[in-house]
């Protein structure tokens, strides 16, 4: 996702085009010009991908705002050769909002097809005939030149769009079909075991996907590699879930440090270093002389600063604002979704407005790695 680049902004929702979208424009051009095509017909084929594409972007608008309904903002939209993706912050725990939030992109692509089905009724019946034969196999006598490309223009999208809902519609993580069975089976099995059925079936169909296409491998090499995608994603879906079901089991009060080194904010950076040399701590809590927090250094920053030669610099210069604090009765699952949203690296954690202790993602992880050392 870091090879993505911002090509537009809506909604106040970045939406972004992953640099392998550019091979997949090419690949179109050049099937054209091996297929001897001329430029206008090569250039409506991109047109018709890039409309397609637009319709996938306002799938993921679909997802994302009625996410947003529910108190959920999306990160950003990224759209690469094999589809968009919302990121979404979190999802909704309500298995009726996730319900809702992952039918809402497939809903806009029947929504879509709704509007352009009196069209092309009405002026491009003869056209959309023609391509519902080429789709079930049976393709008619249709004149390729390229005069007649416009006409099957809007009967493409409209067929595009009623494929990519039904598509999307199988139950399988990451589409949306595995979202919305997930959803389903949670208001009866709860979260974790509505996730692993639903990771299973995702996987199966996978297993299905990359498996046909290898048996059509010449015209079917991308559904090997949705399959192998598929069946990863709903893998990880599945870890996912269990991970937060531990967190949300466990409080701050059992991971975090009573004892920890509080660093003062007119000490040399140097002072930081040799700190964390020691390998115990990795973040760490600036105060004043007076004991009052100021803010936080990262190991990543202290490295950072070593390598610009500013190790006689004070740690005042350089330290990042004081994180708020999280209480020991806090879930870790409430703590890390808050130290994912913000980026936070450590917490103070007080108790009656007293700091007892820290907590911080490296503890965190310790826990997580503990906790399935115990369960072998």
């Amino acid at each position: 996702m870091r090879s993505s680049f911002q090509i537009a902004r809506f909604f106040d929702i970045p939406v972004r085009l992953h640099w392998t979208f550019f091979l997949l424009l090419a690949w179109v051009g050049y099937t054209g010009y091996l297929q001897d095509r001329g430029w206008i017909y090569i250039s409506w084929w991109i047109l018709l991908v890039l409309t397609v594409f637009l319709c996938v972007v306002l799938h993921e608008f679909g997802h994302a705002l009625t996410a947003r309904r529910y108190g959920v903002q999306t990160r950003d939209i990224i759209l690469s050769p094999i589809g968009g993706i919302a990121r979404l912050e979190k999802l909704p725990e309500n298995p009726i909002h996730e319900f809702r939030v992952a039918i809402a992109g497939p809903l806009v692509n029947l929504a879509i097809a709704a509007l352009l089905s009196p069209v092309i009724w009405l002026l491009f019946s003869r056209e959309f005939q023609h391509l519902v034969g080429w789709a079930t196999g049976t393709p008619p006598a249709m004149d390729g030149s390229e005069s007649s490309l416009p006409g099957y223009f809007l009967p493409s999208i409209f067929l595009l769009n009623i494929t990519l809902a039904v598509f999307n519609m199988l139950p399988a993580f990451p589409m949306d079909g595995g979202r919305i069975l997930r959803a389903l089976l949670s208001l009866r099995y709860g979260r974790t075991t509505a996730t692993r059925i639903a990771a299973r079936l995702g996987q199966a169909l996978a297993i299905l996907l990359a498996l046909y296409g290898l048996w059509r491998i010449d015209d079917n090499f991308i559904t090997v590699i949705i399959g192998v995608f598929v069946f990863i994603t709903a893998t990880q879906e599945y870890q996912f879930v269990r991970i937060e079901s531990l967190l949300e089991e466990h409080c701050v009060g059992e991971v975090m440090r009573g004892q920890f080194t509080r660093l003062l904010a007119n000490q040399a950076v140097e002072t930081a270093f040799r700190e964390l040399q020691r390998g115990g701590e990795k973040n760490f809590l600036v105060f004043d002389d007076e004991g009052d927090l100021l803010g936080v250094l990262h190991d990543r920053d202290i490295l950072s600063l070593l390598k610009a030669n500013v190790e006689s610099d004070l740690i005042a210069e350089h330290l990042l604002p004081a994180p708020p604090p999280a209480d020991p009765g806090d879930t870790l699952k409430q703590v890390f979704d808050l130290m994912q949203r913000e980026r936070y690296r450590i917490l103070p954690v007080q108790q009656d407005g007293q700091l007892i202790g820290v907590i911080d993602v490296h503890a965190i992880h310790h826990f997580l790695q503990l906790q399935r050392k115990l369960k072998k």
